[in-house]
């Protein structure tokens, strides 16, 4: 299998949040791009229905990562799941 593309160093923060009706854990992480050593923020959302899971990731190399997880965080507030 491929390389993947950072390695974690810290996990920062975590929590439990509900999006669309699905709870599950949203992960704030320090880590490092694997292929050029730049330091990355890293954004990651699980959410558990009675099927499965769905998850988002997402990470960025800049000197404010905060701009960047509060889109992060939009973007995962609006997934809508399908009618079943």
């Amino acid at each position: 299998s491929p390389a993947a593309p950072f390695e974690v160093k810290l996990v920062s923060s975590q929590s439990e949040v509900t999006i669309d009706e699905l709870t599950g854990y949203e992960f704030i992480a320090v880590g490092r791009d694997s292929a050029s050593d730049e330091p990355l923020q890293i954004y990651s959302v699980t959410l558990f229905d009675e099927e499965g899971s769905y998850n988002m990731h997402g990470w960025v190399s800049t000197d404010n990562p905060e701009s960047y997880i509060a889109d992060f965080r939009a973007l995962a507030k609006s997934f809508k799941r399908k009618n079943r």
